[in-house]
C-alpha cells in the first residue's frame, strides 16, 4: 500500500470512520444470535469521489447510496462487512496508526474481527463462540459510552 494513502486513510478514518459490531437476533427457533463486524465511512454525496478513491486503493469494500432524511443531504457510504476484508483493514490500521479517540473502538473491533477470523470456520463449541462475541460486542458499547461521557 502506498504510504501517502495509508496515512491519509488513517486520518480520514479518525474523523469520519466507524468500527461497528452489529448484533442480529435469531429469526427462527433453530437460529442463534449472530454478530457481524463492520467498518464504514459516510460522506455527503458530493464527496463520492473520495469514497471511490478509498475503494480503489484498498481493492475491496462496497459503496451504498443513502437517501436524505429530514434536513440531511444525500450521502454515500463506503462499507466493509466480510470478515476477510475487515481482517485486511487490521493490517492497514496496525501499520498506519489511528490517533483519535477512535483508537479505543478500533482495539475492541480488532479483537472481535481477529477472534471471528480465527474461529469462523471452526465453531466446535457454539456456546463459547457466541459468548465470546457477546463479550466483545458489550466491551465496544462500554468503550463508546465511556469515551462519550469523557467528551461531554
Amino acid at each position: 500500500m502506498n504510504e501517502t494513502f495509508g496515512l491519509w486513510f488513517s486520518g480520514i478514518t479518525d474523523g469520519e470512520g466507524c468500527f461497528f459490531i452489529e448484533k442480529q437476533l435469531p429469526s427462527t427457533q433453530q437460529d442463534y444470535i449472530k454478530y457481524r463486524g463492520q467498518f464504514y465511512i459516510v460522506l455527503r454525496a458530493d464527496d463520492l469521489a473520495t469514497l471511490q478513491y478509498i475503494r480503489k486503493e484498498l481493492g475491496f469494500g462496497k459503496l451504498y447510496y443513502k437517501k436524505p432524511r429530514g434536513n440531511s443531504c444525500p450521502q454515500f457510504c463506503f462499507k466493509v462487512t466480510s470478515v476477510e476484508d475487515c481482517y485486511k483493514l487490521i493490517k492497514v490500521f496496525d501499520t498506519y496508526k489511528l490517533r483519535s479517540k477512535k483508537l479505543k473502538d478500533y482495539e475492541v473491533w480488532k479483537e472481535f474481527i481477529t477472534y471471528k477470523y480465527d474461529n469462523f470456520r471452526n465453531k466446535n463449541n457454539l456456546n463459547d463462540y457466541i459468548s465470546t462475541l457477546e463479550l466483545l460486542y458489550s466491551r465496544l458499547l462500554i468503550v463508546r459510552k465511556f469515551t462519550k461521557e469523557r467528551v461531554d
